[in-house]
């Protein structure tokens, strides 16, 4: 099966590498979510065709200093994730032990 990469008309978030993944739910979440990730992991995500991409944290601990999601050159750590804070250009990025 041959399928173009996002689908056409695909509104929502998209990874782009690493091992996140989308959920029922539309979410991002982190390899083996919502089990502990591994080390020196990391994800690439983009918005895709989101009128106004959004990001909210609601399930969100991270090894703090070591593990991060970086949004719009804004890392966030430990347990304070973005909240109602737009992605600008759509990029997200998730990484352990950096």
């Amino acid at each position: 099966k041959l399928c173009p990469d996002p689908p056409p008309g695909y509104i929502g978030f998209w990874v782009t590498s690493g091992l996140c993944s989308i959920d029922r739910t539309g979410c991002a979440v982190s390899p083996n979510y919502p089990q502990q990730y591994g080390r020196n992991q990391e994800c690439k995500i983009e918005t895709m065709n989101m009128r106004n991409p959004t990001i909210d944290a609601r399930d969100f601990r991270t090894e703090k200093t070591r593990d991060y999601l970086e949004v719009n050159g804004q890392r966030f750590s430990g347990t304070i994730g973005p909240k109602n804070l737009v992605a600008v250009g759509g990029h997200i990025a998730w990484s352990t032990d950096y």
